[in-house]
């Protein structure tokens, strides 16, 4: 009875290993995430201000 417990409690440490892999990975993820969708606004703020300066529309802003 005792190995049977021993192996429960095995399978419970993996499995809060995994878990917490998963948590700190989907954490990674995001802030990734909102640094790219970041960038990709500025790109388009700045190709937009481009766009309206050679067409004379707008404060270039």
């Amino acid at each position: 009875m005792l190995r049977k417990g021993q192996s429960i409690l095995e399978y419970m440490v993996i499995l809060a290993v995994i878990i917490a892999a998963v948590v700190a990975g989907a954490n990674l993820m995001q802030s990734s995430t909102d640094q790219g969708l970041e960038d990709s606004t500025n790109a388009m703020k700045a190709a937009t201000s481009k766009f309206k300066s050679q067409i004379g529309g707008g404060t270039g802003e």
